[in-house]
């Protein structure tokens, strides 16, 4: 039987991690090897058979919504709005009159590469996780056997490397929105905010069983180091060439790129009508319609329309932003 089911992505936060570009453009549309965040998610979710996604939206809600109507008519999308950010729980509460069946819950800051399929056939509910080498920055699960006996977010001791990776299938939904409406009721918050990771501990306090699975590659774009390790791994080399320009792979090139007399990569992300002059552009991403002239850009982030001169190391740029 084909797996039928919603998908919940929360797309409220305004990212600030990423600051100032996402004050215009949301995390999720952040562009890596050629696609947004979220496309690499939908297209993954899509091979699941997936009949509706539920999107929380917040910042800049009406980008998310006109990309997905523009990029992807093909699915059945569903929009609340999460007014006030009081964290990841408050933000899934907010779908509980939509949930009447076990659900996949994907956080939107995740790329990830292997099927859910047997994930989704599971008995119980169950997370992905991964070793990771910074798990302050994350929820943390410590396990026995194939179980998970504790969850913890972002500790400042961690008792393990497993991180929650942001792909949670809920078997027992009915108890996850109890759990989430105690929390809420009583209060209890991490780090100022009503935490999921929280609410889920909550459930296997009272007896919920949780597993968890590992899958073939996780892929943080959380900051901007692991946004350009991201795109590092995902980008494939171009098959363009320009006069007078060196490009040393792998590369992406868009369409309607203009380059002259620059060295381009590698892991270069140039996206369509950017323009390129007297320049090397290298472990960067340059969005639609940046100029980047007489420059030297590498581990950058540069968003739309940005004009950019000069010598940049690990520079974050807003979209229409200036930088000499």
């Amino acid at each position: 039987m084909a797996i039928i089911m919603k998908a919940v992505i929360p797309v409220a936060g305004i990212g600030s991690r990423l600051l100032p570009l996402t004050k215009t453009t949301p995390k999720s549309l952040i562009n890596i090897a050629g696609k947004p965040m979220l496309t690499w998610l939908i297209e993954e979710l899509k091979k699941l058979n997936i009949k509706e996604i539920v999107f929380i939206t917040g910042h800049l809600e009406t980008k998310i919504k006109k990309f997905v109507k523009e990029n992807h008519p093909e699915i059945k999308a569903t929009y609340i709005t999460q007014k006030e950010r009081k964290g990841t729980a408050h933000a899934i509460s907010l779908t509980k009159k939509s949930i009447k069946e076990p659900f996949l819950i994907v956080f939107n800051d995740t790329i990830f590469k292997g099927s859910l399929k047997k994930v989704l056939q599971a008995k119980t509910n169950i997370i992905g996780v991964s070793p990771t080498n910074d798990p302050t920055r994350f929820g943390i699960v410590e396990t026995k056997g194939k179980k998970i006996v504790k969850m913890i977010e972002k500790p400042e001791i961690p008792p393990t490397n497993l991180a929650i990776i942001g792909i949670y299938y809920i078997k027992d939904y009915k108890p996850l929105f109890d759990s989430i409406e105690e929390l809420i009721k009583k209060g209890l918050k991490s780090k100022g905010e009503y935490q999921l990771t929280d609410a889920l501990q909550m459930m296997i306090e009272k007896g919920a069983k949780f597993e968890y699975f590992q899958i073939d590659e996780w892929l943080d774009c959380g900051q901007l180091g692991t946004i350009l390790e991201t795109n590092k791994r995902l980008i494939t080399p171009t098959k363009k060439s320009f006069p007078n320009v060196e490009i040393n792979q792998p590369a992406f090139i868009a369409e309607n790129v203009t380059i002259k007399n620059s060295v381009i990569g590698p892991n270069a992300t140039i996206n369509k009508e950017c323009a390129i002059t007297d320049s090397k552009v290298s472990n960067t991403i340059l969005h639609e319609g940046a100029e980047v002239n007489k420059a030297i850009l590498n581990n950058c982030l540069i968003g739309k329309k940005a004009k950019i001169s000069g010598d940049h190391e690990g520079i974050i740029v807003e979209d229409k932003g200036e930088r000499s």
